[in-house]
């Protein structure tokens, strides 16, 4: 049976005695200070006496303490649970804090596993997680439904999907990305028991759809790769985008790289996504570009990236300077709504454009895909599909292979 207790701690200077809360539970405990302090002689054992405004204050703010563990140890009863110590304590905490700062247990426990994600999990991962921490607020906001593990059930899904669709007008790929991050936040939680609610995540669909992907063709990589006449940067930017192309190498792999990297005919680093070490062979071109800037930044054989953000926004220049301005038409999907996008060539390519095409290129020149997969540090054949764009050209060569060959007539 679990006690909780108020206990004085040995007086100070002032010949006052700090009020601690003690919790036992089958021989463990956990003690909390209250940062009340009373003179001995005016302490009853559970409250100060007197009827002094400080008195009536300080004691109000010791019941609400007790309160909050009645509440806790109700809760455990009504789940038909134990609850240990050191739960007892987290909840405690996490409700006192609430109570001060007005967030709710939910919130509190997604702060917790946003930090504890910060020492394993990516830059842009923990990006993504604190952007649907945010979306979720805006759904407790708008929809005035207040977020807890004991509300997680099908329906709250579906009108999560609902406001992400409807209300937000999100992308089917979006709603699937604040879905997954939902997901691996309330398993986290199950998973470390915070809680106890047994809470079904099975019908926690997340959507995934394939995106058109945008790939240089060749002739389109060249025109960019020749691009006269540029400014500084926007030759520097070209020459990253390049290497991605000619590598196959993400942009944060590009950013990141040292004269170190460069083992002759190869590179070889550890990977920042995947934390995979991989060797890249550089075709003549690469080369190229790593000996036009040799010695020209320290430790660097290439200059200083700009943000993937200003790079991707310059790449755009460049590649409307080079002519790749072929009209585009995309189509995605928001719910069963279908959404077509045209736009020139130029104003869709990004950084990852050149992972795409260093990927479609290969591809398309009969390069095996384990070799690929082994250059790029794709895992799967399923991850390498997404990737793959057959270009009209090899289409046509492939048609033309097959059916102006002989055949067989009959009769």
């Amino acid at each position: 049976m679990a006690t909780v207790n108020f206990y004085l701690k040995q007086p100070n200077k002032k010949n006052l005695c700090l009020i601690v809360l003690v919790y036992q539970s089958k021989g463990q405990k956990f003690n909390f200070s209250t940062k009340i302090f009373v003179e001995r002689e005016n302490w009853n054992g559970t409250e100060i006496k007197g009827k002094s405004l400080d008195a009536i204050e300080y004691n109000k703010k010791l019941r609400s303490y007790l309160d909050i563990i009645a509440d806790i140890q109700k809760e455990a009863l009504i789940n038909n649970k134990y609850y240990t110590t050191s739960l007892v304590e987290s909840k405690f905490k996490m409700r006192l804090h609430s109570a001060l700062s007005n967030q709710s247990e939910f919130f509190q426990f997604y702060d917790r596993f946003l930090n504890e994600s910060k020492i394993t999990k990516t830059a842009s991962t923990i990006r993504n997680l604190a952007c649907t921490r945010t979306r979720l607020k805006d759904f407790e906001k708008d929809k005035k439904i207040k977020l807890s593990f004991d509300i997680v059930d099908r329906q709250l899904y579906d009108q999560l999907v609902s406001y992400f669709i409807i209300d937000r007008g999100y992308l089917n790929n979006t709603v699937g990305k604040h879905i997954k991050a939902l997901k691996a936040f309330l398993n986290y939680v199950k998973n470390h028991g915070w809680t106890t609610v047994q809470y079904n995540l099975f019908g926690f669909k997340v959507f995934k759809e394939d995106v058109d992907v945008i790939a240089l063709t060749e002739e389109e990589l060249f025109k960019i790769y020749y691009c006269k006449d540029l400014s500084e940067t926007l030759e520097q930017v070209k020459d990253y985008f390049c290497l991605e192309c000619f590598t196959g190498l993400r942009f944060s792999d590009i950013a990141r790289m040292q004269d170190e990297n460069v083992k002759g005919d190869f590179l070889e680093f550890r990977t920042l996504k995947t934390k995979d070490t991989l060797f890249v062979p550089l075709n003549r071109f690469a080369k190229e570009i790593i000996e036009k800037y040799r010695g020209k930044f320290l430790g660097r054989p290439i200059p200083p990236t700009l943000t993937n953000q200003k790079s991707n926004e310059y790449i755009k220049d460049v590649a409307e300077i080079a002519g790749v301005t072929d009209m585009m038409m995309i189509e995605k999907f928001s719910g069963s709504r279908r959404i077509v996008i045209k736009k020139p060539k130029c104003d869709l390519i990004t950084t990852h454009t050149g992972r795409k095409t260093f990927i479609s290129l290969s591809f398309e020149k009969k390069m095996p895909a384990e070799m690929i997969m082994k250059i790029t540090g794709i895992r799967s054949w399923g991850t390498l599909k997404k990737y793959l764009k057959v270009s009209e050209k090899s289409k046509l060569i492939v048609m033309n292979e097959f059916w102006n060959k002989s055949f067989v007539s009959i009769g």
